[in-house]
Parts: structure tokens; C-alpha cells; sequence
């Protein structure tokens, strides 16, 4: 998906020097390609890095984002051009250089995606073990006693009779 992004921004760059209508019509498959590349890999990749149980409010994210951006950015390249220009050069490229620059950051995600991962896991696995010892059975004279929040209390008590019964 990011991989499309920057192939499309890339082609938008170049966009204002193609002056052939064949070169045009190639740069319109080769954009629809990478288009539709991105948006039929859009819940995969999401799926991937956020998990299944949250599809839909990242893909609600998304198309929000796309949404605000489809509304601020005609006007803010319409801001770009300005009639002393003799075409729409400038307006291009900052386009297609967003483009690819929204391609270039989405690239660390899976291995930001992986570490985050791996870090809840090890804390999942610490608070198991942790658990775990919390669990464990004590033996008092061979009385088996389950720890547990009281089982501090339990061996003072136990401790204290012992110490009275020695006295």
C-alpha cells in the first residue's frame, strides 16, 4: 500500500512534463493501477497492524482522514498557483510529493506494529508469571494454604501462635 503511494506520487511529479496524449494515457492506467492497488490493500494492511477486532474504527479513521483531506486540499493547491504561472507545475509536484510522502512514513509501521506487539506481550507474560507465583500454594505444617492478598496475614498469625506455643 505505502509501496503504491509513492509510485503515485512519483507519477504525479512527473505529471506536468508528459505532453503526448499517449504518455498521458499511460500515466492514467498506471495511476488507476496504483490506486486501486492502495485501496484493496487498505483493510489487509490494517488487519495486519492493528488486529481484526479493530477493522472498522481504523477504517473509520481513514476514510475520515481521506474525507478531510479530499475537502482541504484543492484549496490549499489552489493556494499554490498563481496566474503569473505559465502552468500548473509547482501545484504537481507539491501534490504528488505529499503523496509520496504519506507512502515514505507509512513504511516503519509493520515494525513499529511488531515492537508494539512484542512489548505487550512481555508485559502479558510478565503479569502471567507474576500471577503465576502469586498463585502458588503455601504449606503450613503440611496444610496446604492458597496465596493470595491475606496469606501475608495467615503466616503472621501462624507465626505468632508458633512463638507462643514455644514460650
Amino acid at each position: 500500500m505505502n509501496w503504491c503511494s509513492i509510485f503515485g506520487g512519483t507519477l504525479t511529479i512527473c505529471l506536468p512534463f508528459l505532453q503526448v496524449y499517449w504518455a498521458l494515457c499511460i500515466y492514467s492506467v498506471l495511476l488507476g493501477f496504483a490506486g486501486a492497488a492502495a485501496g484493496c490493500t487498505k483493510s489487509l494492511a490494517i488487519v495486519e497492524l492493528m488486529g481484526l477486532d479493530r477493522l472498522t474504527n481504523a477504517l473509520g479513521y481513514c476514510y475520515l482522514l481521506a474525507g478531510i483531506s479530499a475537502i482541504v486540499g484543492p484549496p490549499l493547491l489552489g493556494l499554490a498557483y498563481t496566474p503569473k504561472q505559465v502552468h500548473y507545475l509547482i501545484v504537481f509536484i507539491v501534490a504528488g510529493s505529499l503523496l509520496a510522502l504519506g507512502g515514505f512514513l507509512g513504511l516503519p509501521l509493520k515494525k513499529l506494529s511488531d515492537m508494539e506487539k512484542r512489548k505487550r506481550k512481555g508485559i502479558a507474560k510478565a503479569e502471567e508469571k507474576e500471577e503465576g507465583i502469586r498463585n502458588e500454594e503455601l504449606y503450613i505444617d503440611d496444610i496446604p494454604v492458597a496465596k493470595d492478598a491475606n496469606t501475608a496475614d495467615i503466616i503472621d498469625e501462624f507465626q505468632e501462635d508458633e512463638d507462643r506455643n514455644l514460650a
